[in-house]
């Protein structure tokens, strides 16, 4: 099984800043987050989400540019090694914030599909939910 597709959906949503307030940067006037879905060539998929480290755009911009080439081709279930791979080479610029917030929505993704693959060993019975994975026309 290889990594296949990465993509990003960027959520937002605006509130009334009078019922959510302030903060030290001012008025809350939205409310937003990034979703990131993993896909394999055997038609399974996963999903992370990031961006609440800062604007999700900058986010998006790390998962597409700087970490989605990295796992392309590579095994979904390689988490360690995956997060090692992405945290190095992105140490230069990013060990922490926005990054590291991109790296987190990765591998959230794949240690959901580690479980998933450990759970369904040990209780053959055990199905995913279709927030962590799912293959095209099951149940």
């Amino acid at each position: 099984m290889k990594i296949t597709g990465v993509e990003t959906y960027l959520l937002r949503v605006l509130v009334d800043p009078y019922t959510y307030g302030a903060s030290s940067k001012g008025w809350i006037r939205d409310r937003s987050s990034l979703l990131v879905r993993i896909r394999t060539d055997e038609g399974i998929e996963g999903w992370g989400e990031g961006g609440q480290t800062g604007p999700p755009e900058f986010t998006k911009m790390v998962v597409e540019h700087s970490l989605a080439p990295l796992l392309m081709g590579a095994d979904p279930f390689a988490t360690s090694a995956l997060w090692e791979r992405m945290y190095d080479v992105t140490r230069d610029y990013g060990q922490k914030g926005v990054v590291v917030g991109a790296i987190s929505a990765m591998y959230q993704r794949q240690s959901l599909r580690e479980r998933e693959r450990r759970t369904t060993r040990r209780y053959p019975r055990a199905r995913a939910t279709r927030s962590t994975l799912s293959r095209p026309g099951a149940r």
